[in-house]
């Protein structure tokens, strides 16, 4: 059986460890994930999520095109055990040719500041999913709370918006962490 994962927040780790002047990367490290356990155990495809801590970070755009120069250094590192995915005929291209497949996603929309050309910018840079909202307000939404009163508020215009264009373009919509509303 063939095993796909639809998140995990390595790439995000990788980075803060590269911060930190740590040594670790993707092919063997001691997080959730690595290429050499993923090949062990059959993986067709990863969805690597760019995780954007916000709060944590001062430029969440910034941090987000960080982390995605990190994937792809990570990816090109390892072409001959991964090759990244940009649509489902990549997916079977690569597994013919004996490669796991990494799919970019974000996981926190506020990193589009807004603006339908910077989501569009995201895509060209390889992201295909994004996680529109994660613990906080953000231009797409509420997030996944508590509070009746948030539970009750949905998507704001932006994030309407927003996801009939990522329909439009072919990028997949992740709720994981939206409101009910």
């Amino acid at each position: 059986m063939k095993v796909i994962d639809m998140h995990c927040d390595t790439i995000t780790r990788l980075l803060k460890d590269a911060d930190q002047g740590k040594s670790s990367s993707l092919r063997e490290n001691d997080l959730h994930i690595d290429l050499n356990r993923m090949k062990q155990a059959n993986y067709l495809l990863q969805n690597f999520a760019v995780f954007t801590p916000l709060g944590h970070v001062d430029d969440p755009m910034e941090f987000a095109l960080r982390a995605i120069d990190k994937y792809y250094e990570e990816i090109d590192g390892n072409k001959d055990i991964i090759r990244p995915v940009y649509c489902y005929g990549d997916i079977e291209k690569n597994r013919k040719n004996g490669f796991m497949n990494a799919m970019l996603t974000l996981e926190e929309g506020a990193v589009v500041h807004n603006d339908l050309r910077i989501l569009r910018d995201f895509y060209r840079l390889g992201v295909r999913m994004i996680t529109l909202t994660w613990n906080y307000e953000n231009c797409f939404g509420y997030p996944n709370s508590k509070d009746p009163e948030i539970m009750q508020k949905g998507l704001k215009d932006f994030g309407k918006e927003a996801v009939k264009h990522m329909q439009e373009i072919g990028m997949l919509v992740d709720v994981s962490h939206l409101s009910d509303g």
